[in-house]
């Protein structure tokens, strides 16, 4: 079932464009990759499916309601959530005051709040962190906190905006496991530089270059595309690579 559907996402500074007439859709219970070079537009692209910026043209559709420039909380309410580039914790409350945080969006009690952020942790392997303070983790503490946070929210999309960027090798192994978990039970649309770890993880994955959307497919057929070799490495190593 269609459970997201972007159309003719357009997003206008000035003159320029970030976006321009990407559409695409994403099916409940797969992983949607996102990819592309650095000033492809794909965190815009998450800014204005989560509400954080209102596209110029287009149109987001969740579960068949339109959803387009709706503020954050609501289309959080609607059942989507993201995490952020750039993570930030409260450095001064604990991993699980982080987390429950993102929990009391859909519980009113502390204690009900507090149990489901507990349940998440679990989730997320995250649980032996729970008293730490905020302050006290590392990159990847803080970006798995941050999609603990998400979760909270009860989503049934997620975006993840390079949750594994800067994590070494052992930091970004344990990630993927988070995420082969989470997929399990949402449905998943996640922007990664690092191709050995979307390319396995992925049903389908979305390229984006220079603002637009310049192929869609599988990723045997997006890994062995000479547009996205020259996208990524430039014309003449696509030539050689043929």
């Amino acid at each position: 079932m269609n459970l997201l559907r972007v159309e003719g996402i357009t997003k206008y500074f000035g003159g320029l464009a970030a976006n321009k007439d990407i559409t695409f859709e994403v099916e409940e219970g797969e992983l949607l990759g996102v990819i592309g070079p650095n000033g492809a537009g794909k965190t815009t692209l998450f800014e204005q499916i989560s509400g954080f910026k209102k596209p110029s043209e287009g149109r987001v559709i969740l579960d068949g309601k339109d959803i387009t420039a709706q503020r954050p909380d609501k289309i959080c309410s609607a059942g989507l959530a993201r995490t952020f580039q750039i993570v930030k914790t409260f450095p001064e409350l604990t991993v699980l005051e982080n987390v429950m945080i993102g929990s009391f969006h859909r519980e009113s009690s502390s204690r009900a709040a507090r149990k489901y952020a507990g349940e998440v942790l679990e989730r997320v392997r995250f649980s032996h962190k729970a008293d730490a303070l905020g302050k006290e983790l590392t990159l990847a503490g803080r970006k798995r906190v941050e999609v603990a946070r998400a979760v909270a929210t009860r989503p049934r999309i997620l975006l993840l905006d390079e949750a594994m960027a800067g994590l070494n090798k052992q930091e970004s192994a344990e990630a993927v496991e988070v995420v082969r978990d989470l997929r399990k039970e949402v449905t998943v649309v996640m922007i990664e530089h690092v191709m050995e770890i979307l390319m396995p993880l992925s049903d389908r994955i979305v390229v984006l270059v220079e603002g637009q959307k310049l192929l869609e497919g599988t990723p045997e057929e997006i890994a062995s595309n000479p547009q996205v070799l020259a996208a990524y490495l430039g014309e003449r190593f696509a030539a050689r690579n043929k």
